[in-house]
Order: structure tokens, then C-alpha cells, then sequence
């Protein structure tokens, strides 16, 4: 699979230091996935539960106990006489491979039977195991019946099984053809019930794993949306659940926020179990430092058993950054794509201050990034342009922040000047009396109760650290409540939790303008998703030659059997999947990343392909398809907003948050209707000061046609640009969900 990638595009590397990267992309969303997954805490909590924890019953609540094997005979040989009893030594789990040297250890050993799998079979020869399935290993010891002189043999053969399997004995009992099974080991055996437990291991308490998760649920705490009857939302199973260290079972410390799961982890590092202080201090040592570095990038309010797709653009990008940074690596290159995007300058400047502390350990930081107090920490400073797309690529500055400021009129030397903000413009008061939208009594997550009433016709930005309650508040209450007003053509509703919501004037649409990727299917790019591609579909189809083949429309379509590339199906690329790498895409060998048949490339239409026409940047297209009104209508929105650069059959996948939220903007622009609502999250992520200039004039011409804009913001230009201005706070988590400022910014 290796071979498939390309090599890269440079003649030569030299003096790398090993290299960590953290790109700008949010986690495909999953039900398993947790702060603690996703900052490793848990790795080092599953080793520490393993190792140290102690096992309750979960039907006794009682501290389970070490069962000798004399307590072990004495069970078995209490069964009726006539009892056919075969004692198994369990010694492969769940675990891949072909098993040969265990076979072949057995045979020497005596043993001619086994139970693989489920099934009993004779080990003579070595049984053929399928190498990349689990598999489950028993070694039969001893098959017997219970009577009066059995005691001997009995005690013989369970001495056996325990050492094979070093400390487990499983039996199978066969009571008059019903066959049960029961499981006995030498450590963990409850004194209330008898019941004996398997010895922990690290699987034990992932919910990833079927060893730790709750069979009903499957690890995800839910089921249809709501909580698990069974583990109630733990995730794990009833054994897992109940082991406790220091007295805390996981999911009681998952609860808890980073900053108080601090203190219990000192407290374990500090203590000593059976003389294994210095195993302590190996796991707690790096645990608190992981832990300690998620606290300093400002997030340490998050409790660690949230689910990672309830967080906030700015808090994921803290979590994938502490995962590298709480390494404690020193002589390696990081390189970190925006990693201030979505961030309140307070917590900008704490993650500029550890990517400061980083390179004072030995390390190399290299940030593509436009935050301008990031910018002016740098000890050196490149900068690319002048335009986006074709219109980059030269290196237009390289040298320190303090000389670009000095000397020269680059668009980031501008930023560093102050110049943009002189170009911005407020609207004026004719959209004053637009009428309002009022909300009661928010108590939702770390919101206090909030009421506030916020003015229609504005640009209204919402900003405050992250954790305060602006997501809460904006896309979690006011959303729903919306909607259903909207829907129900309703001026007032009520949901509890969520408060009441009253419309004082007139909202027609309302629409969220997210940073998911735009479309739904993988083969979206902006040319589908702004329409435009119908109606050059219909075009090639009129052309001549396809007149002649008989080709329709859906022949240029990316989802046609017939038209599209066999090998990659209209997709242009090959996903490869590899073990312990993350998935690659590679170039299709088939159409070259044409996306479409040999038949099909074949037309064209004023001199094009249509994998030509996918090629051209928007900005291009604009200009090939000018005098065609339903396609350049459609394309000039694009241009406006800042995207001219992106090609029109670039995938959307591929696309930025800030880049996917302006195509679905530009979307909406060429509807041209008034009297809407538009929210936005953080739109102006991974945008340089001159887009976000571009983009705010996009936002006033939306506003200008009758409608209403709210956008959660950080970005400075953006707080200097609006009409109105909510602030939440003061702090993150407990100490936020309070209203600072609701006024005219």
C-alpha cells in the first residue's frame, strides 16, 4: 500500500527533527469518543485501574477475595454424584493469531484436547486458526465424575489447571445432558455469593472493547437517544463498573472536571500500594502533566466522560493540541495549523504562551496561523501571497514580525498596523425598528437563569471564553426555539430547560451556517453544492457528440455508474486503509483523478472536458460561464465572499470550517430573500485579516436586504464590525453562563 502514495514534491530534506502534526480538522463524530479518549487520559486511567484497582461484587457490593484451591475442589466436588465435570484451563482471549507454539507446547505436554472457539477438538495436529480473527483457547486437563474417591484426583487436576493458566479453572458441568459453565480463579472470588471474576486487564475497562463495555449499549451509554438502562450512561459493563481505586470507581472519576481529577491523581502518585510507589509515580507522574497541560490551555472545567461532539470548535482544536503537547518530547518539530482558530484572546494568549515554553525545551514550533498577537511572538516570520489560490504562492516576507511592520505593505503588515479596522463601516439606523427577539429564563448546561433581548436587523456578535455558555445560549437553546416557532408559525414558545422565546416583528427563514462539510455525500464540491453543476450538465448534454452517443444529462452526473471512473466511482481518488496509519487518499491509477470515463471526458464543450471545467477556480469559472446567467449567478456570491480561489470540483471534504460556512453563506446570497436570521459559528476560522475585511462586506450586503445576522465570534475585526454585542462569562464551565454585556457594541 505504501508504494501507492506519491513521493513527495521536493528534491530534498535535510537536518528533520521528528515531526508532530496537528491539522485544523474536527473528529468524524462518535458516541464512544470522550475528552478522555481523545487526550489519552483514559489510556493512562485503564492501566491504573488495571493495575491497582479492587474488585466489588455488583451484586454484594463486598470486596472480592482470593478463592484458594482447596475453596475451588470443595464447590465442584459439592455437585451431585454422577455429575460429569471436563476442568478447562482458559489460556488465549479475544486474541488474533495462529496459536502454533501454544499447540505445539501442549502436545509436549500431554494434552490432546481443547476447546477453540466454542468447540471441543483434539490438538494432536495443530488446528488451523484463521490469523487475523480473535480467537478463545481452553486446554482440557481433566474429564471426571463426581463421586465418593474423587477428591484426590480432583484436587490434582485443579492444581494443574490454575498453573496453565496462572490462577484461572473453568468447568463445564454436565447435569443430567444440561451443560453449565462456571468460572473459578485462584484471586478474585466474592465471600457473600461465591462468584468469581476474571483478572483485570486494561481491555477491561474500555468501552471500545467488548471485555469492558456494556453489552446492552454497546459502550455508548445510549440507546436511541437515551440513556442506557443498564450501565445508566457509564458505559461500562456491571464488573468494570464496580472496581474502585482510592475508593473511586472510573466512571465516579470520569465525572469530574480535568482541574478536580488533578488532585486525586496526586494522591495516587503520592500514596503506596505493596511497595509499588515507583509504578505509582511512573503512570501518575505523566497522567498529571497531561492533565496539568489541558488546565493551562484553559480547559480544564470539561469533565472528562463529555462527549467530544457537544464541544466547541475552539475546545476541540485544545484537546487534539494537548494530546502532542502534554508529551513532554523535547528536540521535535510540531507543526500546528491555526491552532488559535476559535479561540477568545485569553485563551490565545495561555496556548501562545506553552507553544513559547515548548521551544525553550529544544523544541521547533512551526504554526501556519493569522492571530496577530501569535504573529508577534514569533521569532520568525513567513509570508505567502499575494492572493489566494493561483494568484498565491510566492513568499512575499521572511524575517522577524517587528521588520514586516517596519517596512513593507503586505496584507498581514496592514493587519499589524491597524489598517483594516479603518475600512470597516457600521450600518446605520434605518434597520433600528426591525423589531426584537426575547429570551426567558435559559437555565441550559452552565447558563444561570440568563433573559436578554437582542435587537432584529443587526449584526449581533456573541463572544466570550470558551466554556461560558455562547454555544449553550446560541445553538443549543435559541436554535430549537426558533425552529419550532418558525415551523409552527408561532411569535411565542416555551421548552423547559431551553426557557421561552418571543418574536417582537418578523422572521421568514432561519437558517444555521455551521462548519460541517458542505452536501452530505463524499463526492460534494462547491460546483454541486451551488447548483450551478444542473445546469452544466444540461449544457454538455446538448453538445453535439453527446447528442450522438446518446448521452443525458445524468451522464455528467459523479454518481453515474455509467459515466463515472469503474475503479473509483466518480471520486478521483483511492482511500487506503492501513493498520496503525491514519486513512490515506491516493490519486485514482484509473482516470488519473478524472473523476469520469474515457467516454465521457470525450465531450466537451467549448474546447472543455468536464473534468476541465471542475479544474478551473471559481474566480475562472465566473469568467468561461459570464455570459451564461444561471451558472455566473450562482458563481459571483462565491467570489465575493473570499472564495474565488477554490477549485470548482474541490471536495468538501477537503474544505476548512471557515471555507464550508462561507459556501453555504454564499448559498443563501443568491436566494436574495429578506426578513431571515442567520447564525453563524465562528466563520471567520482560518481566515488572514484581509478575508475577514472581505467577508464582513458579504455579511452587511446580506444584512442590507432585510435580515438579521448572529455570529459567535472571537476575531477581533469581526467585535469591531458589529452593530450589537453579547458578551458571556466572566470564566469557563460553573464560573461562566453569566451575561456580561448585551448592548450596542
Amino acid at each position: 500500500m505504501l508504494d501507492a502514495l506519491p513521493r513527495g514534491n521536493v528534491d530534498e530534506i535535510v537536518g528533520m527533527s521528528p515531526v508532530i502534526s496537528v491539522p485544523q480538522k474536527r473528529p468524524a463524530p462518535s458516541a464512544r469518543s470522550t475528552v478522555a479518549t481523545m487526550t489519552e487520559v483514559l489510556d493512562y486511567l485503564r492501566l491504573i485501574y488495571s493495575r491497582f484497582g479492587t474488585v466489588h461484587c455488583p451484586d454484594c457490593h463486598v470486596p472480592v477475595q482470593a478463592q484458594s484451591p482447596e475453596q475451588i475442589v470443595e464447590q465442584i466436588s459439592g455437585f451431585p454424584e454422577r455429575t460429569k465435570v471436563q476442568l478447562l484451563a482458559p489460556l488465549v482471549r479475544d486474541r488474533k493469531g495462529e496459536h502454533r507454539d501454544l499447540f505445539e507446547r501442549m502436545n509436549r505436554e500431554g494434552f490432546v484436547r481443547a476447546r477453540i472457539d466454542g468447540e471441543i477438538l483434539e490438538i494432536s495436529e495443530n488446528p488451523p486458526l484463521d490469523k487475523k480473527k480473535k480467537h478463545s483457547i481452553d486446554v482440557v486437563v481433566d474429564r471426571l465424575i463426581i463421586k465418593p474417591d474423587i477428591h484426590q484426583r480432583l484436587a490434582d487436576s485443579i492444581e494443574q489447571v490454575l498453573r496453565l493458566s496462572e490462577g484461572a479453572c473453568l468447568a463445564l458441568i454436565d447435569q443430567k445432558g444440561e451443560v453449565s459453565e462456571q468460572l473459578f480463579h485462584r484471586d478474585l472470588n466474592c465471600p457473600s455469593c461465591n462468584r468469581s471474576f476474571l483478572p483485570l486487564e486494561s481491555r477491561s475497562f474500555s468501552w471500545h472493547s467488548p471485555h469492558g463495555a456494556c453489552p446492552t449499549c454497546e459502550g455508548t451509554g445510549q440507546i436511541k437517544d437515551k440513556t442506557c438502562h443498564d450501565c445508566h450512561g457509564e458505559r461500562l459493563n456491571s464488573v468494570s463498573r464496580h472496581v474502585q481505586v482510592q475508593g473511586t470507581t472510573l466512571p465516579d472519576l470520569l465525572k469530574n472536571s480535568i482541574t478536580r481529577s488533578i488532585d486525586w491523581v496526586e494522591e495516587f502518585a503520592s500514596s503506596q500500594q505493596n511497595g509499588k510507589q515507583s509504578v505509582q509515580m511512573s503512570l501518575g507522574d505523566p497522567l498529571k502533566h497531561r492533565l496539568q497541560t489541558l488546565v493551562d490551555l484553559g480547559i480544564g472545567y470539561l469533565s472528562l466522560d463529555r462527549t467530544t461532539d457537544t464541544l466547541a470548535g475552539g475546545e476541540i482544536q485544545r484537546l487534539r493540541l494537548a494530546r502532542c503537547l502534554g508529551t513532554q518530547l523535547q528536540g521535535s518539530c510540531f507543526i500546528l495549523d491555526e491552532p488559535t482558530a476559535g479561540l477568545h484572546p485569553r485563551d490565545a494568549a495561555q496556548l501562545i504562551s506553552i507553544l513559547v515554553d515548548l521551544t525553550k525545551a529544544g523544541n521547533t514550533v512551526v504554526c501556519v496561523e493569522h492571530h496577530l498577537d501569535a504573529i508577534r511572538a514569533a521569532d520568525h516570520l513567513i509570508e505567502f501571497g499575494p492572493g489566494g489560490g493561483i494568484h498565491g504562492g510566492e513568499i512575499l516576507f521572511s524575517g522577524s514580525p517587528a521588520d514586516l511592520s517596519k517596512h513593507h505593505l503586505t496584507s498581514t503588515a496592514r493587519a499589524l498596523k491597524g489598517e483594516f479596522e479603518k475600512t470597516l463601516l457600521k450600518t446605520t439606523d434605518s434597520a433600528s425598528n426591525s423589531g426584537t427577539i426575547q429570551l426567558e429564563e435559559v437555565g441550559l448546561h452552565n447558563l444561570k437563569n440568563v433573559s436578554l433581548e437582542l435587537p432584529l436587523g443587526k449584526l449581533i456578535a456573541v463572544s466570550g471564553v470558551s466554556g461560558s455558555g455562547k454555544s449553550s445560549l446560541i445553538l443549543d437553546a435559541l436554535t430549537p426555539l426558533l425552529k419550532e416557532a418558525i415551523s409552527n408559525e408561532k411569535s411565542s414558545v416555551h421548552q423547559r430547560g431551553l426557557g421561552k422565546l418571543t418574536i417582537n416583528g418578523t422572521i421568514r427563514k432561519f437558517q444555521v451556517v455551521d462548519q460541517s462539510p458542505p452536501g452530505t455525500s463524499a463526492r460534494s464540491c462547491p460546483a454541486t453544492y451551488s447548483g450551478v453543476w444542473e445546469e452544466i450538465r444540461r449544457l454538455l448534454a446538448k453538445t453535439r457528440l453527446a447528442k450522438i452517443r446518446g448521452f443525458s444529462e445524468k451522464r455528467f452526473t459523479f454518481n453515474s455508474a455509467a459515466g463515472t471512473c469503474e475503479r473509483c466511482q466518480g471520486l478521483g481518488e483511492i482511500r487506503l486503509k492501513m493498520p496503525l496509519l491514519p486513512q490515506t487518499e491516493v490519486v485514482c491509477p484509473e482516470c488519473r483523478g478524472k473523476r469520469f470515463n474515457a467516454q465521457t471526458l470525450a465531450v466537451k464543450y467549448r474546447g472543455h472536458s468536464p473534468f476541465d471545467l471542475l479544474e478551473m477556480t471559481i474566480e475562472e469559472a465566473l469568467e468561461f460561464w459570464s455570459e451564461v446567467t444561471s451558472i455566473s449567478t450562482g458563481l459571483k456570491p462565491l467570489v465575493e465572499i473570499g472564495l474565488g480561489y477554490l477549485k470548482m470540483g474541490q471536495p468538501a471534504s477537503t474544505l476548512s470550517g471557515g471555507e464550508a460556512q462561507r459556501v453555504k453563506l454564499a448559498k443563501a446570497m443568491c436566494e436574495e430573500f429578506s426578513e431571515g436570521l442567520f447564525i453563524l459559528d465562528e466563520p471567520t476560522s482560518g481566515l488572514h485579516w484581509a478575508d475577514v475585511s472581505l467577508f464582513i462586506q458579504a455579511l452587511r450586503k446580506i444584512q442590507a436586504a432585510g435580515n438579521s445576522i448572529i455570529v459567535v465570534e472571537h476575531h477581533p475585526l469581526m467585535l469591531h464590525a458589529a452593530d450589537w454585542h453579547l458578551e458571556l462569562g466572566p470564566g469557563a464551565g460553573e464560573l461562566g453562563g453569566q451575561i456580561l454585556k448585551n448592548g450596542p457594541a
